[in-house]
């Protein structure tokens, strides 16, 4: 497993003044800031951080001074707003003074930064599950959404359920094709029953059973409910400053991003070219999670989902793709063929 301890973001300056040169400290040391763009390079240690940079050198003698401030991170622009507060202190005739959101300095002052786990989830770990134990909930946010005023899907958990649907993007909504979702179906046929979905995009069957054996240890049901989807894709997991990281699909969109990616994407292919050893792995985590699931009397139902090849043929299932769905519903303007596939179906399906 790959381990990233240190992250660096450079901080540039872009500094003017006439006749009174301005200085910063950071990390026990004093820099010299000329006229134009100068670069600080910032090094974290952990998700959650905190980081202080003293400007210094500021006098009302000389109007021009000024500093524009610019974070980058591998060479690409990413927002500051949220992460900086600039404490105006050490001005003479001035009162000390906490401005939020900066992006320029006039004054002399600390420079603070503080990171958090949804800042990293935005702009440097995107399309990449971040998580504090390794045993969290892998989920990720898309490249498609913009800025960190995401929602947090397990914020809509809760702490039981009758019914735990877990899977991909084919339950969320965000695909056409797939609407209306499994989940709203079967809240419409068990509508005294309370139906729980989580579905992140672009999770594979690994991060599936990931996440459906963090259910079954933490939440408390009566069904357990698993589409399986994609089976031959591997998983990257590195660790992250203090923090995990997974890839729950590799593909060619990581390669900025993803710690050792040549190395995993090797693995990757390995493991494609080898499916019976990568099915072995997927069904011993099966396994525990059934072992779970009958120890604690949760009623664990598989479907498969879109796959042709399916790697739990050794396990009790339902061929959702096969047997059920008429493949014109999922092009048809008619939804309500898919609904009734899906009704068809969960007749099948021995819900308790």
């Amino acid at each position: 497993m790959s381990i990233i301890r240190t992250i660096g973001l450079q901080l540039h300056l872009y500094v003017t003044y006439n006749d009174h040169a301005l200085s910063c400290v950071y990390d026990g040391k004093q820099h010299s800031l000329k006229n134009g763009e100068n670069i600080v390079k910032l090094c974290l240690t952990k998700v959650e951080d905190m980081l202080e940079l003293r400007f210094d050198g500021f006098s009302w003698r000389d109007t021009t001074q000024a500093i524009k401030l610019k974070l980058c991170y591998k060479g690409k622009e990413i927002p500051l707003d949220s992460i900086v507060t600039f404490v105006r202190k050490g001005n003479k005739g001035m009162a000390e003074k906490e401005l939020k959101n900066t992006k320029e300095i006039f004054h002399n002052g600390l420079l603070i930064f503080r990171t958090y786990r949804r800042y990293f989830q935005s702009y440097i770990c995107r399309d990449m599950a971040l998580v504090r134990d390794p045993a969290d909930l892998i989920w990720h946010i898309d490249k498609s959404d913009k800025g960190d005023k995401y929602r947090d899907p397990t914020g809509d958990i809760g702490h039981s359920s009758d019914i735990v649907l877990l899977g991909s993007c084919h339950l969320n909504g965000t695909n056409p094709k797939w609407i209306p979702s499994l989940g709203d179906v079967l809240c419409e046929t068990f509508p005294d029953k309370k139906v729980t979905t989580f579905a992140p995009n672009g999770i594979n069957d690994w991060a599936l059973l990931h996440n459906a054996i963090w259910f079954a240890k933490n939440h408390q049901m009566k069904n357990l409910l698993l589409t399986m989807n994609i089976g031959g894709k591997f998983v990257a997991k590195s660790k992250f400053l203090d923090h995990t990281v997974y890839v729950p699909s590799m593909g060619i969109r990581f390669h900025e991003d993803v710690p050792d990616f040549e190395k995993k994407r090797l693995l990757q292919k390995y493991t494609i070219r080898r499916k019976t050893l990568w099915y072995m792995l997927l069904n011993k985590k099966l396994q525990k999670l059934s072992g779970i699931c009958e120890s604690k009397k949760i009623n664990l139902q598989l479907m498969n989902y879109t796959s042709k090849q399916i790697w739990f043929k050794e396990h009790k299932y339902t061929d959702l793709y096969n047997k059920y769905i008429d493949k014109d519903c999922l092009t048809s303007e008619d939804r309500n063929m898919l609904r009734q596939c899906y009704m068809q179906m969960i007749k099948d399906l021995e819900i308790v």
